[in-house]
């Protein structure tokens, strides 16, 4: 087995506990996990992604790496992203994750290190107010400013929760892309995701 990473859709409603939220493919209703090895997986807050450590068989990655509203990153995190930035950042756009800091340098463990902190963000934005990072009408180019005024102060507020957190550098004019850059590069805590460091 390897421990591999995967963006997978977000699957269940959360409203019973016989349909938890959970990684597609990963885990079932109740949040048995549905391969052989471990599973660590963080949610993107509200948003309908999640990210997976798991560790898999050859055969279990194929099946499921075979789906196409799986990403999976290469087995060697340490891989600079290389001539795969378009699709890479792509990706990461199209799963509401901002991409524009990523250059052909940028190794898929920075990707993940990144990734992580803005899921923190997004998950104490969840778990404080119950708000999307991405409410209904707003994409990553969509400027701060056209947030309502509840929702920039819960923005500002999720993130003072953090250690030395502000959000004193965002201006309604600045993309949601920039701000959360902006206030995920402030979380400093990275998980160590199986037994993997980020």
């Amino acid at each position: 087995m390897a421990t591999r990473f995967y963006l997978v859709p977000k699957a269940g409603t959360g409203q019973t506990i016989d349909d938890v939220y959970r990684p597609k493919y990963f885990m079932n209703g109740l949040g048995q996990g549905l391969i052989a090895g471990a599973i660590v997986a963080m949610d993107y807050g509200l948003e309908p992604v999640f990210l997976v450590a798991a560790d898999v068989t050859n055969a279990e990655h194929t099946t499921i790496n075979a789906n196409s509203d799986v990403t999976a990153l290469p087995l060697n995190i340490d891989l600079a992203v290389g001539v795969n930035l378009a699709t890479v950042t792509g990706k990461l756009d199209a799963l509401g994750l901002p991409s524009d800091w990523v250059d052909a340098t940028t190794t898929y463990r920075q990707i993940l290190r990144k990734v992580t902190q803005f899921m923190q963000l997004a998950q104490r934005l969840h778990g404080l107010f119950n708000l999307r990072v991405l409410p209904v009408g707003i994409s990553l180019n969509s400027t701060v400013g056209s947030l309502s005024a509840n929702q920039r102060q819960k923005l500002a507020d999720a993130i003072a929760s953090f250690p030395n957190g502000t959000a004193s550098e965002i201006t309604a004019g600045m993309t949601i892309r920039a701000a959360l850059k902006t206030l995920a590069d402030q979380i400093a805590f990275a998980p160590k995701l199986l037994d993997t460091d980020l």
